[in-house]
């Protein structure tokens, strides 16, 4: 007995990509070890040293020339160029930058980190909760691009997320896009994208149970007519 295949084909894809390896992980060898002193010392140092953004490590950018293959990989499965969207933050346009490279490369204010409190990933939340009760929370707030959400409510947020998955899926229903953005705007933008009008309909419940993004590892999901 034969399976039925789906035999949809999808008319474009979004290629969903968390930044490379960026210089202040580089502190975060002290946060697993639960050496939350040395870790906020040597996280504050670094963001001091970039103003609050700061780029790729060493590490990073290996990291995001692995993946240059993904433009010709997205153009042979499509028949399309992709256009590349990319949060405005350091991390993110250096990695953009090392993939596409002479591309050009679509800077999306909305595609910026934010600050999740207790719906964060298990060790982001406890790093959180462990900062802000040492009186440091402040120090997950310097980039200048990532603040400026910080005096805004949990539902505007959200309404913000939905919004900015509303304009990639309008994108890429004319063509194929690659997104490099932040693992947790990721993965609360990726159960938003799984459909038409997915969007509008998707529960916080949903966003929030998406498997977790790793530096450099591509999801693709398929647009739909």
């Amino acid at each position: 007995m034969h399976r039925r295949r789906n035999l949809r084909r999808p008319i474009s894809t979004i290629t969903l990509l968390r930044h490379a390896h960026a210089l202040h992980n580089l502190a975060a060898y002290y946060f697993y070890r639960k050496n939350i002193p040395e870790y906020l010392k040597i996280r504050a140092q670094i963001m001091d040293e970039h103003n609050g953004d700061p780029g790729l490590s060493p590490i990073g950018v290996a990291e995001a020339l692995s993946c240059r293959y993904l433009i010709d990989a997205i153009t042979t499965r499509t028949g399309k160029v992709p256009r590349i969207f990319c949060s405005p933050s350091r991390r993110t346009q250096e990695t953009a930058q090392l993939i596409a490279d002479k591309l050009p490369i679509i800077l999306v204010p909305g595609l910026v980190e934010r600050h999740w409190g207790p719906y964060e990933t298990p060790e982001i939340a406890e790093g959180q909760d462990i900062m802000e009760h040492l009186g440091h929370i402040h120090q997950l707030k310097r980039d200048p691009h990532y603040s400026v959400w910080e005096v805004q409510s949990l539902a505007h947020k959200f309404e913000e997320l939905r919004s900015e998955a509303r304009m990639l899926y309008a994108q890429a229903k004319q063509g194929p896009i690659l997104v490099v953005s932040h693992g947790e705007t990721l993965r609360l933008t990726a159960p938003l994208l799984q459909g038409p009008f997915a969007y509008e309909t998707a529960e916080v419940n949903d966003m929030f149970s998406y498997p977790s993004f790793q530096n450099c590892v591509p999801r693709c999901i398929p647009i739909y007519a």
